[in-house]
């Protein structure tokens, strides 16, 4: 299970935080969210995708919320770009939507998204609002 630093606050069940990013399972919003901070390594990609399959199990949707807004332009290195690819599945989410992301970021996301196949339900937005928004649309 990932380690979770004093850091960053827990404040609901099902939460965890390390250096790299937070993850954890919106209940109010039924949105499962991913917020970067520093660059993903391999030991984050394969730390992150048992736990964000734990975190939907029981939803009827699986949807996806990343935060990019305090992530770096070099969100990930070859060799978790290629952690990314041996484990994500595109079948796993419904939809996968991404806000924050400056010029540089958002390219970088869409080499990653393309990677691991994700990029036909995958949307980026300007802003968490917008992002819910399509979430939720049907």
């Amino acid at each position: 299970m990932a380690k979770v630093t004093q850091k960053k606050e827990i404040s609901k069940p099902g939460q965890e935080a390390v250096d790299n990013y937070k993850l954890w399972f919106d209940y109010k919003r039924k949105v499962l969210c991913f917020k970067q901070y520093n660059p993903l390594t391999v030991k984050d990609v394969y730390e992150v995708q048992p736990l964000a399959h734990k975190m939907v199990e029981g939803s009827r949707h699986h949807l996806v919320l990343v935060d990019l807004t305090e992530g770096p332009t070099n969100m990930v290195d070859k060799e978790a770009r290629r952690a990314f690819r041996e484990t994500a599945n595109p079948k796993d989410y419904d939809k996968v939507a991404i806000f924050g992301a400056s010029a540089a970021t958002r390219m970088l996301a869409k080499v990653v998204l393309a990677i691991t196949g994700v990029s036909k339900i995958a949307q980026f937005f300007k802003t968490e609002q917008e992002a819910i928004e399509w979430l939720k649309e049907d």
